[in-house]
């Protein structure tokens, strides 16, 4: 399957894309690998992360995965 694209779109309650946080990301390394191991490795991710965090920041979280998509989906 090699030079096939993914979008991987990952939603979380917490946030684990940085920070001390980031050694818990156990979800984004183990589909980067199942999707390399298939042969594709043009992969982008798109996080809604902090979905726990209350009402606004779930909102924003989303609309800008949202964003994001759309953007991937013009490139």
């Amino acid at each position: 399957m090699s030079g096939k694209r993914a979008v991987v779109v990952v939603s979380r309650a917490g946030s684990y894309r940085e920070g001390a946080s980031a050694a818990n990301d156990h979800q984004v390394p183990h589909i980067l690998t199942l999707l390399g191991f298939i042969g594709i490795t043009d992969v982008d991710i798109v996080y809604a992360e902090g979905l726990a965090f209350g009402p606004e920041a779930a909102a924003t979280s989303v609309a800008n995965a949202q964003a994001e998509l759309k953007q991937l989906a013009r490139a």
